[in-house]
């Protein structure tokens, strides 16, 4: 019994350029969960700078606003606690959103 290469040799060079067609699917993938991670960081930043940190000023505004009447109408303590509170929540409101802007400027390269 005589035993051949040829047929494994011939497999072996025939899967060559099913790697390289591999590799071309890999880095096609990569670019594409690239195009995923931009997108997803597009529309966080446009929830959290268009929608989310307008909405609570204008909560902020209603707060501030709200101490105000209670400072006027005879409550003074609790008109002060709540413009000490809606103050507060401005310098949260202020940092979070220096801080989510920072973050997504890191993640997105600077494309958000």
């Amino acid at each position: 019994m005589k035993f051949s290469l040829l047929p494994f040799t011939s497999l072996l060079l025939s899967a060559r350029p099913a790697f390289a067609q591999a590799q071309d699917a890999t880095s096609d993938q990569t670019g594409q969960l690239a195009s995923l991670i931009t997108s997803a960081v597009n529309l966080v930043h446009y929830l959290l700078f268009n929608i989310i940190l307008p909405a609570s000023g204008g909560i902020l505004v209603l707060m501030v606003i709200y101490g105000g009447v209670q400072m006027i109408t005879g409550s003074q303590e609790n008109g002060k606690k709540t413009v000490i509170a809606a103050l507060t929540g401005a310098a949260i409101i202020i940092l979070s959103g220096v801080i989510l802007s920072f973050l997504l400027n890191a993640i997105s390269g600077g494309n958000a």
